[in-house]
């Protein structure tokens, strides 16, 4: 057996305490019971944040070119090979998304 000592705000040990209450367990048996149905995410890997901030960039350079289409203003030489490239990015994503996930998990 482990002890653990644990910090609270006053307002997470009021929950906990209505949680007891509720529940009828001890704190600590609400909080095994919490940890046991608990899903842990891993963290994502430094590749697929990169790709998230590539994404996000391409996502706002679409936005941006699409109010300015909204707005009636006429597209020039150059917003239109920036849409391009924007979905020239995209399909690149689109398809390392796609290997990415046919890459066998540990």
């Amino acid at each position: 057996m482990h002890q653990l000592h644990v910090m609270l705000s006053e307002k997470d040990y009021a929950h906990l305490k209505e949680q007891q209450r509720r529940s009828g367990l001890s704190a600590s048996a609400l909080i095994r019971s919490l940890l046991a149905d608990l899903e842990i995410k891993e963290r994502p890997t430094e590749m697929v944040m990169q790709v998230c901030r590539e994404l996000n960039a391409i996502g706002n350079n679409l936005n941006q070119l699409a109010w300015a289409a909204n707005q009636g203003a006429p597209i020039s030489v150059e917003q239109l090979a920036a849409i391009q490239q924007t979905l020239e990015q995209l399909w690149h994503w689109a398809k390392f998304d796609s290997e990415l996930a046919e890459v066998p998990r540990k």
